[in-house]
């Protein structure tokens, strides 16, 4: 019983450290946060911190370790054949997703994290992206999959910033519809050889 008490309170002052990170992010850099800080605000020893991270990056690196892992998963799950209604369904789940956590992905969207999250977010989308749109379009030249995944995983990506970044006030659904306009019309007419 006593080994229960103590895995729920450092779960308990882990989501708090968390917390904190990102309210201090909000605000600041992360090269400008201290452990200090950090333990002041959260009334804990500054061992206590060290007895869960290594310094405030870890702190930082772990979240963003749950969020990609929880996209990854997302993402395993979605499959986009044709951005028809179904498909934009299964993209409604990451969206979602991304709308519950948006103060988290406002920050690690926006450069205030580091450009780890971002570089495996976009590595993350534009794997699906690659495979499951581009590569199913029979008229597109094989050798031209980086150069046109990347001019719309950029899009894809500023409009989610864009969004998160105004609070998620169009609706999932506006949000999908827009995705569809922009993509798959534009893909069904590249016709590069």
């Amino acid at each position: 019983m006593k080994n229960n008490n103590v895995d729920k309170r450092s779960v308990k002052t882990k989501k708090r450290l968390e917390d904190i990170l990102f309210n201090l992010l909000k605000v600041k850099d992360i090269n400008k946060i201290t452990v200090k800080e950090i333990t002041t605000l959260a009334d804990i020893n500054r061992s206590t911190f060290y007895d869960h991270y290594y310094d405030i990056y870890d702190l930082l690196e772990s979240v963003q370790n749950k969020i990609l892992y929880d996209i990854n998963a997302i993402n395993k799950n979605i499959t986009i054949n044709s951005f028809n209604n179904s498909d934009l369904n299964q993209l409604s789940i990451l969206l979602k997703y991304i709308k519950d956590n948006k103060e988290v992905f406002k920050i690690l969207l926006n450069g205030h994290g580091n450009m780890q999250f971002m570089t495996s977010f976009r590595r993350i989308i534009t794997e699906k992206f690659l495979k499951d749109v581009i590569g199913k379009s029979a008229h597109i030249n094989k050798e031209h999959y980086n150069l046109i995944s990347s001019f719309y995983i950029s899009g894809c990506i500023g409009l989610i910033q864009n969004w998160v970044k105004n609070d998620t006030k169009i609706p999932i659904e506006k949000l999908k519809e827009i995705m569809n306009v922009l993509i798959v019309n534009s893909i069904s007419s590249l016709q590069i050889n």
